[in-house]
């Protein structure tokens, strides 16, 4: 030790003891400190990989694609346009379902702004 052995007492152990648990605990922090660094870049690093992967195959399919003279104009005829259905009348109308039109459009009671007919009132 570096101490004089007329030094060496309870308090001046202690104090070196103190010292080399600091410097221990220090050394621990400082290693899992650097292994949660390199986990982090490496899973930085593996999603990087596969983000480059996913890219490249995207860019293959589409070069494929533009290969393909008449794959756009397939996928254009190929859709269809959605056919509007109406819904049939049950028939049944009395003096409480009226059905409220202004100009040729339904009102919507619940909908947001200034309303030329009727509103439900909730109370």
């Amino acid at each position: 030790m570096d101490l004089d052995e007329d030094k060496i007492n309870h308090n001046s152990m202690l104090k070196r003891l103190m010292e080399e648990l600091v410097k221990d605990e220090a050394r621990v922090t400082e290693e899992r400190t650097s292994a949660a660094v390199d986990a982090a870049q490496q899973e930085r690093d593996a999603a990087k990989a596969l983000r480059d992967k996913k890219k490249q195959e995207a860019i293959e399919r589409s070069k494929a694609r533009q290969s393909q003279k008449d794959y756009f104009k397939a996928k254009k005829d190929a859709n269809v346009e959605p056919v509007k259905e109406e819904v049939p009348d049950s028939g049944a109308s009395g003096e409480d379902e009226e059905e409220e039109e202004i100009d040729g459009k339904e009102i919507d009671p619940f909908r947001i702004g200034p309303s030329k007919g009727s509103k439900i009132h909730v109370s």
